[in-house]
This record gives structure tokens, sequence and C-alpha cells, in this order.
């Protein structure tokens, strides 16, 4: 079983899964290209796997009031 298989495995952090374009770590463009630093997960929707994100772009989803860290 590998780790797409088995849910209980540790999530990589490799590279940061932000995709908003207003976000000032990476301003108009739609993908970040620094290396993961924690998983926020969305307040406004059930979110049981998160999104991997820079300290850059944490920072600015904390701002936003959308995103919480376990």
């Amino acid at each position: 079983m590998n780790q797409a298989q088995d849910s209980s495995a540790p999530r990589r952090l490799d590279w940061c899964e932000c995709s908003d374009p207003g976000c000032p770590a990476h301003l108009g463009l739609s993908s970040c290209a620094r290396e993961g630093a924690d998983i926020l997960y969305r307040i406004d929707m059930e979110d049981e796997t998160g999104t991997a994100m820079c300290e850059a772009c944490a920072a600015d989803a904390f701002e936003s009031g959308v995103f919480y860290a376990e």
C-alpha cells in the first residue's frame, strides 16, 4: 500500500499548494513555488485533507480568517 492509499500515512510538505493569485507571497500567480511548512484547514467547509502552505502563504491565509492549523 502506498501513501496515496493509506490515509493514516503522514502527509509530505514538499511544496506549497496555495493557489490564490491575490496572495502577496506570489502576487498575480495562481501557484507558489516555495517549500511547504504547514498544513492549514478551511473553516468554511469540511476539510479533511488540508492545504500545504509555505510560511508566507500561511501567514496571509491566517489573516483572511478562512484557515486554521491543527
